[in-house]
């Protein structure tokens, strides 16, 4: 039973975001506010805003390369986005701009490769740390964008960023 009242409880967190009606009105819109509510300086994050970007049952994913080389892929959750990454924000700087867009929408799908890089310190001016593209999956209901999905993936040597998904300045 405490269970449950416990899962009841943190599913009411993520329902209980009211997103700024400006976040969501809009592909563009979205996008931006996703990479605005983690960029900033040493410090907490809105994730009251962040958790209004997402659709229930939305999921985040990243591959990585372990200490050995291996390419793994990791899911989570955007609460346990929040819960991994928190800790590590309040610590440190955190810039992530965009770079780099291609969008492809069908009525009420979207779906968005969208090339970034990151800054880690206090200066968001910095050389990058990293770059590497979102791919970010969209739905249009109840007359706002959704965030169903984020999928990521980092630059590598072996692995460079194409030419063609950059179109920004950063």
């Amino acid at each position: 039973m405490k269970y449950l009242i416990a899962l009841c409880l943190s599913v009411s967190l993520v329902h209980n975001s009211t997103a700024q009606a400006s976040d969501v009105v809009s592909i563009d819109a979205i996008i931006t506010a996703l990479y605005n509510v983690i960029s900033g300086p040493a410090g907490e994050r809105d994730w009251d805003r962040f958790r209004s970007l997402f659709k229930d049952n939305a999921i985040m994913g990243a591959v990585g390369q372990t200490r050995d080389g291996q390419l793994v892929y990791r899911s989570m959750t955007p609460e346990s986005y929040i819960e991994n990454n928190g800790p590590f924000f309040k610590e440190n700087g955190f810039w992530e701009t965009e770079i780099g867009r291609e969008v492809h929408q069908f009525g009420e799908l979207a779906h968005v490769f969208t090339t970034y890089q990151f800054v880690v310190g206090s200066d968001p001016k910095a050389p990058p740390a990293r770059r590497g593209i979102n791919s970010v999956q969209l739905v249009y209901e109840n007359d706002r964008w959704w965030i169903v999905s984020v999928q990521w993936n980092s630059e590598r040597e072996d692995n460079q960023i194409p030419a063609a998904r950059i179109n920004k300045q950063g």
